[in-house]
Parts: C-alpha cells; sequence; structure tokens
C-alpha cells in the first residue's frame, strides 16, 4: 500500500531506531485522525484537533530523535580510542619494558654467580643503558604521532651548554725577557682574587692562584704562552739568552815570597768584574791575586767574571800543594858549622815575615823552657838560658811558635824537634 506524505516523514525518521516503523501501528494512528482510513463520522473540529494533537507528537519525536543523536555523537566522540598506532606502540614499550626486566634479572644472577664486581658493573651498565635508549625513543614516538602542524611553538631548549668558568684566567708578570744562560725568571700572579695564571713552558703548564710566584731556570730562548682552561691563547712572551763569557786562567803554586807560602793566579780577558774562590776560605779580586796555602792538599779555585753584557762566567781548577807550611824551620843546630844561619835555630819564615811572636826550647824531660826569645836577632845556640851552659849534645828538644796575629787560614801555633849535633 502506498504511504502518504506524512506517514513517509514517520517512516523515514524511525528508520534508525531500536523499534522501527510498523504500518498497522500508522493505520491504527490514521484510522484516529481520518487520513488513510474509512471515515468515522467525526466532526471537522475534531479530526483538526486529532491532527494538531498528532503533530505536536511528531514534532515531540523530532526534538527526542535530534537530542539523542547530538548525544550519541558527543559521547561517540568521547569516547574514540588512540589511533591504532600509538596503541601499538604503547603495547610496543610495554612489550620492550617486560622484556628488559627480565633479561636484566636474567643476567644479574648469571653475573653475580660467574663474573667479578668490575665484569658486573661494566656489562650490567651497558644493557641498562642500550635498553634505556631503547625505551626513551620508543616513548618519543609514542607522544610525536601527531602531525606537524599541531606541535606547540614554544621557545627552544638549549642542550650542551658549556657555562663560564668559576675563574678568570689571565696573563702572569714576567719578571724579565733578557737572560743570561741559567738564569732565573720569575713568574707571578699579581691578579685580584680569583684570578688565575696559566701558562705553559717547554711542555710543561703551570698554574698560579692569586698572589702566588715561580721561578725557572733558563738555559736557551724560551716561550711562554699564557693561556686559559680552554688553552686559548691569551699572551705570548718570549724570552732571549744573552751569550756568557768563557774566562781562562793560570796557576803558579808551591813557593814562598817574604816568608808565606804563596800561589799566584793570572785570568785573560776583559771584564768587567773578576773574583776568585781559592777554595780554602779565601777570596780575591783582580786579574792577578796571590793565595796562601798553609795545609797540604787539593784545592778548587774558581774564577768568576762578568762581561760586558752583564752576564756570568766561571772557570774552576784543581791547585795541588805539595808540604805543609811550618815556617821552615830546621831540625837541628850544628855546634861546628861555620854558617851562622846552621848553627842557630830561628824558624825562617819568622825572619822574614814581620809579626809578632814567642819562641820557646822545652826539654821534653821534664816540659822546663831552657830558651824563650820574641826576636828574630835572639836565635838559640843550644844553651839553657836558665844556667847559660851548652845543653847535652845529640839530644832532641821540642820548639814551639805562637803567632799574635797568624794570617786568614793559618793557625796561630807552630811546633816540631830540634837536636843539638856537634
Amino acid at each position: 500500500m502506498k504511504k502518504d506524505k506524512l506517514e513517509q516523514f514517520f517512516s523515514d525518521k524511525l528508520e534508525n531506531f531500536e523499534a522501527p516503523y510498523d504500518a498497522n501501528a500508522w493505520m491504527s494512528v490514521a484510522s484516529k485522525i481520518g487520513e488513510g482510513g474509512p471515515s468515522s463520522g467525526l466532526s471537522r473540529a475534531a479530526k483538526i484537533g486529532l491532527i494538531s494533537l498528532a503533530a505536536v507528537f511528531a514534532g515531540f519525536v523530532i526534538y527526542t530523535f535530534i537530542l539523542e543523536e547530538k548525544t550519541i555523537t558527543h559521547q561517540s566522540i568521547a569516547s574514540i580510542e588512540e589511533p591504532a598506532e600509538v596503541k601499538a606502540v604503547e603495547s610496543s614499550v610495554k612489550e620492550i619494558k617486560e622484556q628488559t626486566l627480565v633479561t636484566l634479572s636474567e643476567n644479574n644472577a648469571n653475573l653475580e654467580s660467574n663474573s667479578t664486581p668490575s665484569e658486573l658493573n661494566e656489562e650490567n651498565a651497558q644493557e641498562v643503558e642500550l635498553n634505556s635508549r631503547t625505551i626513551a625513543n620508543e616513548t618519543s614516538h609514542l607522544y610525536n604521532v601527531e602531525s606537524e602542524s599541531s606541535i606547540s611553538h614554544s621557545n627552544p631548549v638549549i642542550t650542551n651548554v658549556v657555562t663560564n668558568s668559576k675563574n678568570n684566567f689571565i696573563a702572569g708578570h714576567v719578571s724579565t725577557l733578557l737572560l743570561c744562560k741559567g738564569e732565573n725568571v720569575t713568574i707571578s700572579n699579581l691578579g685580584k682574587e680569583k684570578e688565575v695564571v696559566r701558562f705553559t713552558v717547554n711542555g710543561k703548564t703551570i698554574q698560579l692562584t692569586t698572589g702566588k710566584k715561580t721561578s725557572l731556570t733558563i738555559h736557551e730562548p724560551t716561550e711562554i704562552r699564557f693561556t686559559n682552561d680552554k688553552n686559548e691563547l691569551i699572551r705570548l712572551e718570549d724570552i732571549q739568552i744573552l751569550e756568557n763569557p768563557h774566562p781562562h786562567f793560570d796557576v803558579d803554586a808551591n813557593i814562598y815570597e817574604e816568608g808565606l807560602p804563596v800561589a799566584k793566579f793570572t785570568s785573560y780577558g776583559n771584564y768587567k768584574s773578576i773574583s776568585w774562590d781559592f777554595g780554602n776560605d779565601q777570596t780575591a779580586l783582580g786579574p792577578e791575586p796571590t793565595a796562601h796555602y798553609f795545609d797540604k792538599g787539593v784545592f778548587p779555585v774558581t774564577l768568576t767574571v762578568i762581561g760586558a753584557n752583564g752576564c756570568i762566567g766561571t772557570e774552576t781548577k784543581n791547585v795541588e800543594i805539595s808540604d805543609k807550611y811550618n815556617l821552615l824551620a830546621t831540625n837541628s843546630i850544628r855546634l861546628n858549622d861555620p854558617n851562622l844561619e846552621t848553627r842557630t835555630f830561628m824558624p825562617f819564615c819568622l825572619k822574614e815575615r814581620e809579626t809578632k811572636f814567642n819562641l820557646t826550647i822545652i826539654d821534653p824531660k821534664d816540659n822546663s823552657v831552657v830558651f824563650s826569645s820574641n826576636d828574630t836577632s835572639k836565635s838559640w845556640d843550644g844553651t839553657d838560658q836558665r844556667t847559660g851552659r851548652l845543653l847535652p849534645t845529640y839530644k832532641t828538644f821540642i820548639w814551639q811558635v805562637q803567632l799574635e796575629t797568624p794570617m786568614q787560614g793559618e793557625r796561630g801555633i807552630y811546633n816540631g824537634t830540634v837536636t843539638i849535633v856537634e
């Protein structure tokens, strides 16, 4: 049977509802309103009323349908599940985490039983790092499935920023840039608090804090590089070397002059300054000095000169002294010798020197003094000064000389033996 317009409207609207359109139901309604069925004998006003009631009912149905449709749409949007790709990634991440935990547990058990502590730490750490990176990459992918247009353009995050050092690096103060070979240069930190001097010289790097300094011995032209903690050059200093002089000297030793042992020295070359160290606590200045050696032995003599450029040069030689100084005293007096010098006793050097002394002759039998003199013109002739008698021949006596003003390096008392011979 052909549907009229009103029936078709209700049929279309109720097509998607759980209760489908029922033609019999519609015929029942239509019979009530007098459309599509036999006449019911109702008045025209009654028919109009029924039609109005049906229209109201239809409007209510349409309103309800629209409201339910909006509700369904809202619920559908709210209940939309995440894309399949996101679910797959989440599932993969979960599976990776589970596999990682299982693997780590197994590895830890094996390592605890088979590995040393160092092996456990290194291998376990590598695997944890690898799995952590995998999880991080998967998680990063999970939260970046949106399109580029939906990503927020916020301020970029700066990574690997190198912060400034707490210390400020400065160039140091160099005491001089012109040196003689073997001299020292001093490098100082004259900066303020927390300023650091860092420099490299001959492959060695040194750091000085505020107020500190260091000295370096320089033998050749040297480059000093002042740098910061990143090894960036702050300042470069070049130290130049001046040539040192090379002195030379000769020596004539084991001679006597004016009753003293003498060694004569002669230096060669023209220098601003010439100084000597004779190796026996004696020193001198000048190109041709003399030195007195009172003891036997070998002595290192050093000549030091200062050249015209201010640089220092040295030379050292060993000087050998063959005899110990003993005032050149004889060991006997010969009573019958025609030579007056040998018939009396007076140390030779006392006659040559202008020095005050006291000579005594002692009898070793009783330590009595048989003779004494402080005048070189009064020598001992073998007599006992107390009695005026000649002492026995071939008898040995002890002599002793005491100097009032000995020279530098000289002992104050000399002694020996003397024998009376016919």
